[in-house]
Order: structure tokens, then C-alpha cells, then sequence
């Protein structure tokens, strides 16, 4: 094989070799042998200098359609709620209204792997004493298809016991056996006392909450849950009033709004 031959082999093998970019070992071993040619066939430096920048124009042409590394999938984030505050103070108004247990569905959006928890939704109850409170199930059929039909999601359920502090925030069984059905849905639950604890619980569990807004504080974590305080119980600018006001009348499908701070 002649001298000339050589050169044009050299330059072929490493050229293919530039299309084997994840064959670091192969590129050295080839590497190695021009280098010994040039010592042994008496090739000059300068034409081995020739062929490097040959191959230097091949990996610039290779690097603008083929990355040297296969690039790492960017890590995604993991799912989370972010609850809005107005509408935690929205739901303790609308909760507190009257002395019996009472309980409200809410919306919001899904934004990749956040999904807000923002909107108030009533729902109409069967029946509500100091200690329970039953949504209406045609009613509720009725609220959950309509927020089907206008392409909205159900974010939250929430509801309100008897007594104060944060042991009052403390799931039932009857609490956890609704939340057991409600396992495959994506939302929070969430249980009031009253004097404005909330006990916010995920489904799928222990899912991250990032509130959006202040005036709530957090508390505490505990047992797959976090307790939130309002700041302020009186605000409510949908005009739900938070303070004494009457009773809520109770039908199969019918719950009347309470009286706002005007008396209307």
C-alpha cells in the first residue's frame, strides 16, 4: 500500500468515525495509528494537522444535527394544588353562615402539574344538622355536569363541624370514608371549625398545596394534612358575612343565600 493509499484510508476510517461520536475508545485507537504512520511512513506532521482540521469541520457539521450526548429529558415537576386565599375566606363566609354543618364544592384550572383551587361552587344539601350535612344528589348531579359541560375541573371539596380549634378540623369516619370514594379524582378536602381553622387534606395523598394570596396562615402539618388560619373572618366580597346570620334553609333542592352585611 503506497504512501498516498495510506493517507486516503486514514482519512476515511476517521471520517466515518466521526459519525460514531459515542466510540471514544475506537477514536483513540485511530488516532494512535495516524500518529504512529506518521513516525514509521515518514508522513509530515503537517498533513496529519491536514486531516485533524478535515475531521474538526465534520464534528462542527455533525454538532449543528446531532448533539455530541443525548440531552437529559428536563425533569418535571411534580403535581401540586395551589389554592387561592380569597377563596379560602370565601368558603369559611359561606360555611359559617348558619349554626348546622354545611358544605360547598370548588373549581379551578389544571396548568401543567398545577391545579388551582379558586372558584366557589354551591351545592345544593338534603339535609343538614349541627353534626352532618348531606349534598342533594340530584343536585349534586347537577352541579358536576354542568362544570363538565363548561369544561371546568373539581378542585375541592370542603366542609364545616361543630367547635373550635384545631381539633375540631379532625376527619370523621364519615369524612374519610367520603374522601375513600373519592380515590382516582384529583382535589383537596377540606374541613373547617368555627373559629377559622382549615384542615386541607389531598387526593392523591400528600400532594403539595402552595397557597396563592395571604391573610391565611399555616400552622401546622399533621397526619397527611396541613391546618391553615384565616387572619381575618369577616371579609368576604362575594358578601357572604362570616359573623351571626340566620339560618339556612334546608331543601331537597334548595339552600338560600344568607343575608349580607347590608341586610339584603
Amino acid at each position: 500500500m503506497n504512501r498516498k493509499t495510506k493517507i486516503q484510508q486514514i482519512k476515511a476510517v476517521l471520517a466515518a468515525q466521526c459519525l460514531l461520536r459515542y466510540a471514544p475508545t475506537m477514536k483513540r485507537a485511530l488516532k494512535n495509528e495516524l500518529e504512529q504512520l506518521v513516525i514509521e511512513e515518514g508522513i509530515e506532521q503537517s498533513v496529519m494537522t491536514q486531516i485533524e482540521e478535515r475531521l474538526k469541520g465534520l464534528d462542527r457539521r455533525f454538532d449543528r444535527s446531532t448533539p455530541e450526548h443525548p440531552k437529559e429529558a428536563p425533569k418535571k415537576e411534580p403535581p401540586r394544588f395551589v389554592p387561592s386565599t380569597y377563596l379560602l375566606a370565601e368558603s369559611f363566609a359561606y360555611l359559617r353562615r348558619q349554626p348546622e354543618e354545611s358544605l360547598h364544592l370548588a373549581t379551578g384550572v389544571v396548568l401543567g402539574t398545577a391545579t388551582t383551587v379558586d372558584t366557589l361552587v354551591p351545592v345544593p344539601l338534603a339535609n343538614a344538622t349541627v353534626i352532618s350535612a348531606e349534598a342533594d344528589p340530584a343536585g349534586l348531579s347537577r352541579v358536576l355536569a354542568d362544570l363538565d359541560r363548561v369544561g371546568h375541573y373539581l378542585t375541592g371539596v370542603f366542609h364545616i363541624h361543630p367547635g373550635e380549634g384545631i381539633g375540631a378540623t379532625q376527619p370523621s369516619s364519615v369524612d374519610r370514608a367520603y374522601m375513600e370514594r373519592l380515590r382516582g379524582r384529583s382535589l383537596v378536602f377540606g374541613i373547617w371549625s368555627r373559629d377559622a381553622y382549615c384542615r386541607v387534606m389531598t387526593i392523591p395523598e400528600d400532594t403539595p398545596i402552595e397557597l396563592y394570596g395571604n391573610a391565611v396562615v399555616e400552622t401546622r402539618k399533621e397526619n397527611h394534612a396541613i391546618v391553615y388560619k384565616l387572619e381575618h373572618t369577616r371579609e368576604s366580597l362575594l358578601g357572604y358575612y362570616a359573623g351571626s346570620a340566620e339560618r339556612m334553609a334546608v331543601g331537597r333542592t334548595l339552600v338560600r343565600p344568607a343575608r349580607t352585611r347590608s341586610g339584603v
